[in-house]
């Protein structure tokens, strides 16, 4: 992904992340933040949001 398209996902998850008015809408838009704007593996970022993998 380009720097410019990751920046378009993160802007357009970070309005999400204001809109989310339950804890499922929050995980699912953690999961698209973290690797992206930190870093983190998808591994990362499933523990960090305490979810499995399966």
């Amino acid at each position: 992904m380009h720097r410019r398209e990751a920046q378009n996902v993160l802007d357009s998850v970070r309005q999400a992340i204001t809109l989310a008015t339950l804890v499922e809408q929050l995980r699912k838009v953690q999961a698209v933040v973290l690797p992206l704007q930190y870093g983190m593996s998808i591994e990362q970022a499933v523990q960090a949001i305490w979810l499995s993998k399966g």
